[in-house]
C-alpha cells in the first residue's frame, strides 16, 4: 500500500472532493490506513476523518436500488483527497526553540 498525505493527528483540508459540499472542509484524521469496502482499491490508502468546523462531509451511498445522501461528522474518505496543514513536528519544534529564547 502506498504511502499518504497524512498521518494521524493533522489537521487537513479537503480537495478534488466529488462533491462539491466537502471542498474546503477542514478535518482531524482519526486513522490511517483504514479499509472500507466503499471505496475502489484505486482509492487507497484511506483515512478515517471527522470534521472539525460548523461544515458537516456529505456522503452519496448506494442501497443496492438507489443513492442516497448522508451529512455526518465522520467518514472514510481517500487520502489523495487531503492536504494536511499541520505544520511537519520539526517545524513546530523549531517555533518552540523561537518562542523560548524571545522571552
Amino acid at each position: 500500500m502506498k504511502a499518504g498525505n497524512c498521518k494521524v493527528g493533522d489537521l487537513a483540508i479537503s480537495v478534488n472532493t466529488d462533491l462539491p459540499e466537502n471542498a474546503g472542509v477542514i478535518v482531524e484524521v482519526l486513522a490511517v490506513k483504514v479499509d472500507d469496502p466503499d471505496w475502489s482499491q484505486s482509492c487507497h490508502p484511506l483515512c478515517l476523518v471527522r470534521a472539525v468546523g460548523s461544515r458537516p462531509l456529505h456522503l452519496n451511498r448506494h442501497d443496492g436500488r438507489r443513492w442516497n445522501r448522508e451529512i455526518v461528522r465522520e467518514a472514510v474518505v481517500p487520502d489523495n483527497r487531503l492536504r494536511p496543514i499541520t505544520p511537519p513536528e520539526k517545524d513546530i519544534e523549531v517555533l518552540r526553540d523561537l518562542e523560548i529564547s524571545a522571552h
